[in-house]
């Protein structure tokens, strides 16, 4: 795959995410620092949403920090990531490591991979 990150691996509709939500699982991090939810869709490959709040994160460079260390991590294991959509969210990260960030976000996703049960969308 390029290096860049491409739509078609990107969340981009209300209903998508609003699906994830109230039908998908979710998985926290030990340190609660991130969120997953996530649901198997029928599509052969994982898309992307982002739900960076204000509210935890009110300082948009922070917000965009946040995003973009999150699409590099999902870029770099999307070969081994499975018919999903996942929603990340992230609580307050101002005094939180890029490293930290990243590591959370991988231990969600390692819980996504081992867990047994994927709910399917209907």
């Amino acid at each position: 795959m390029q290096e860049g990150f491409s739509r078609t691996y990107r969340l981009t509709q209300q209903l998508d995410f609003a699906r994830v939500f109230e039908k998908g699982c979710r998985v926290q991090s030990r340190d609660r620092l991130v969120r997953v939810h996530y649901i198997k869709n029928n599509l052969g490959y994982a898309r992307l949403g982002l739900a960076i709040s204000k509210r935890f994160n009110p300082s948009s460079v922070q917000r965009n920090r946040i995003k973009r260390i999150i699409r590099e991590s999902f870029r770099k294991q999307l070969n081994p990531l499975r018919s999903l959509d996942l929603v990340v969210m992230c609580a307050d990260a101002k005094r939180v490591s890029n490293a930290r960030i990243s590591e959370s976000f991988q231990e969600c996703l390692d819980h996504v991979f081992h867990s047994q049960v994927v709910r399917t969308a209907d």
